[in-house]
């Protein structure tokens, strides 16, 4: 459950304006924090603020964690690695260590069936995605750059449970 501080009103009409979610209001557009709450058997526990900025890679990373690695594929110039209703594309050239050698198609094609550990966001540097010792990674911007995005992850949204879609790009 998500509750917000701050004026309802300018985010109401943000929102009727079809500019996108009352969180991207808040977090975005305004001056709004986030408030991380976590249910224990002993109550509710304030579990820190977040601002736009880490409110955002704690989502990305809350979209991928825990769920299997189910398909890897190269697609003409860029590399999409599929979790479910998850995908991560990157499109620069990706780095990384899995099974103890370096990055490259026939070791990517080894994190199917892996677990995501963590997705980690290091701001203009790389995305990467975690599955034990393994890690792949895509760099944001540099050389291997093809256009404007580097990464993209994209949560299918499930309009029948109120779930919108969810896209983020580096």
């Amino acid at each position: 459950m998500k509750f917000y501080r701050g004026a309802s009103k300018a985010a109401r009409a943000y929102v009727e304006r079809d500019r996108s979610r009352a969180d991207d209001y808040y977090l975005g557009e305004g001056t709004g924090v986030s408030e991380r709450l976590t249910a224990t058997p002993e109550g509710v526990e304030h579990a820190g603020s977040m601002d736009g900025e880490t409110y955002e890679h704690c989502g990305a990373d809350a979209a991928v964690r825990g769920l299997k690695i189910t398909g890897v594929f190269f697609v003409h110039d860029f590399i999409e690695v599929h979790m479910d209703d998850v995908t991560l594309t990157g499109y620069t050239d990706p780095f990384g260590i899995i099974g103890c050698q370096g990055v490259g198609p026939s070791s990517i094609t080894q994190l199917i069936g892996k677990t995501v550990e963590q997705l980690s966001v290091v701001e203009g540097e790389f995305v990467a995605i975690d599955s034990g010792e393994n890690r792949l990674a895509f760099p944001i911007g540099g050389p291997s750059a093809k256009g404007p995005e580097s990464i993209r992850l994209f949560r299918r949204g499930h309009d029948e449970l109120g779930i919108p879609h969810a896209p983020w790009i580096w």
